[in-house]
């Protein structure tokens, strides 16, 4: 879904080593967290939340 992180997984520069070294605990912690809230996201809450704009929406037009 998302495309966060090093283009190039084994880089030959030693600059761009350490650069991509230093966010990497960070892109783990940040991957974790989006996969436990995604997680708790169920069809029933995307149900509602259509069900709300589109009530929204039916009303705009009227």
């Amino acid at each position: 879904m998302f495309a966060i992180g090093n283009h190039n997984e084994t880089p030959k520069c030693l600059v761009e080593q350490a650069v991509n070294a230093a966010p990497e605990g960070t892109f783990a912690e940040a991957e974790e967290l989006l996969r436990k809230r995604f997680s708790e996201i169920t069809f029933a809450d995307l149900a509602a939340d259509l069900a709300r704009r589109h009530a929204a929406a039916r009303r705009k037009r009227i």
